[in-house]
């Protein structure tokens, strides 16, 4: 009996102690949303007060309103989060950083940031950890750097605005492997973007205009980063300045800059053949050749000459024609026509066309069914027909041919088209040439039909 009732303690015991365990754990799974602003009982008046009652994982949401502080986010995996980016402002007041990031995976959306200091490289937002977005804001008029990575890893900054700062726009400065993206960087101070000691970053897909020293500079020892189809204009020196080495620059647009680019490290301003470089204003060479040594009959929408990079330090060798060039798609409308019967023995053409949805000259190779080929040949003019013959022993074949412009880019086989080649047949023609043989080795035969 003493056993059974020691035995029914210890049960209550452990379900107690599980029924007090489950609603804590309950809670530390919970996602919370913490407001500021607004007219909403218990929001928060201040971003900063917000972030000191946050835990990692809760999303603080920022009503409208000019919020006069600066903001420390030193919680991981946040999210800050402002109504509209045009008019939910945080205001620096002259003083230090508006934003420091020092957690990780920290997400930054949708304000306008301002008013930095202007002592020690203050910026709009300072990133001192790794992981974090910022995308989707404002951040301009700030003392001296619109968005300063210092130090960090792996961090994204995309589709926001950055103009008007007192010097750069954006500055990576001892980082790597971050993402600089879709952004409009215009009317800065100073340089729009500045890489200075960093490696493996891409810049990609960015607005850099109108800033009054370079686009972009690139200082030594920066290495490995990559700069990819950016637009780069009116940019009040060189739209590229660079004294680092080993960095990949191609598919940009250097438009009307005072100097379009600078080299005094030596860098590949190219892709390889047929991808190709930039784009360049002042570019004045022609496009009449295509190959990788640019002496083969055709265009392919990239200069037969090389642009130099000015300081003798690099060398585009596939400059854009276009500004788009580097975009590319395959030929279209693959067709193939031809007999479906014929003799075996004889010789058969077949003709084929397609169409280059960016104008190239294209190449065509017949695949004859009976495991022989052509080489690739042409090329010929967009749209227009090119033929081929062949000669088959009797059977049944599936005959296929595809295209590729001078820029090497493929289509698929097409459909199989199929011939028959039966065995040599007796012709009307044939027929009576054999009735005049046999005539002429009877002439009884002949003398006797023309009684």
């Amino acid at each position: 009996m003493r056993n059974k009732v020691m035995l029914s303690l210890i049960f209550i015991m452990l379900i107690t102690s599980f029924i007090i365990v489950l609603p804590v754990e309950t809670v530390k799974v919970n996602r919370n949303t913490l407001y500021v602003g607004g007219g909403g009982s218990g929001n928060y008046t201040t971003i900063q007060s917000a972030i000191y009652d946050a835990n990692p994982g809760d999303m603080i949401f920022v009503y409208n309103g000019t919020y006069v502080e600066n903001v420390i986010v030193n919680i991981d995996n946040l999210n800050l989060i402002g109504e509209n980016r045009n008019s939910t402002i945080i205001d620096g007041d002259g003083l230090g950083d508006v934003v420091y990031i020092s957690g990780d995976q920290v997400t930054i959306s949708g304000f306008t940031i301002q008013n930095s200091g202007s002592i020690c490289y203050n910026g709009g937002i300072h990133i001192n950890s790794d992981y974090n977005n910022v995308s989707g804001n404002k951040i301009s008029n700030n003392a001296e750097i619109g968005v300063w990575l210092d130090s960090c890893d792996d961090n994204i900054v995309s589709d926001n605005i950055i103009e008007i700062n007192g010097l750069d726009g954006l500055w990576l400065d001892s980082s790597r492997y971050n993402t600089v993206s879709n952004n409009f960087i215009t009317s800065n101070s100073d340089d729009g973007i500045v890489i200075k000691s960093s490696t493996h970053n891409t810049v990609f897909e960015n607005i850099i205009s109108f800033n009054d020293d370079n686009g972009m500079s690139i200082i030594y020892p920066s290495n490995n980063n990559n700069i990819i189809r950016n637009i780069i204009r009116s940019n009040n020196d060189n739209g590229l300045y660079t004294n680092a080495s080993n960095n990949n620059i191609y598919h940009n647009s250097f438009i009307h800059n005072l100097e379009n680019a600078n080299d005094e490290g030596g860098n590949n301003w190219n892709d390889v053949y047929p991808s190709g470089g930039n784009f360049w204003s002042d570019y004045s060479g022609d496009d009449d050749f295509h190959g990788l040594n640019q002496d083969l009959p055709g265009h392919d929408r990239l200069g037969d000459i090389p642009y130099e990079i000015p300081f003798d330090q690099g060398t585009d060798y596939y400059p854009l024609i276009d500004q788009d060039g580097w975009f590319n798609e395959e030929p279209i409308d693959l067709t193939l026509t031809g007999q479906t019967y014929g003799t075996a023995g004889d010789e058969h053409y077949y003709t084929t066309s397609a169409k280059d949805p960016n104008g190239d000259p294209i190449y065509y190779k017949f695949d004859w069914g009976d495991d022989s080929y052509t080489d690739w040949f042409g090329p010929y003019i967009s749209g227009t027909d090119a033929s081929e013959s062949h000669t088959w022993s009797e059977g049944i074949y599936d005959i296929r041919v595809k295209a590729k412009d001078t820029r090497g880019l493929e289509t698929n086989w097409s459909d199989p088209f199929r011939i028959t080649m039966p065995r040599n047949r007796v012709t009307p023609s044939n027929f009576l040439h054999l009735i005049e043989r046999f005539l002429d080795t009877f002439p009884i035969i002949r003398y006797l039909l023309e009684l």
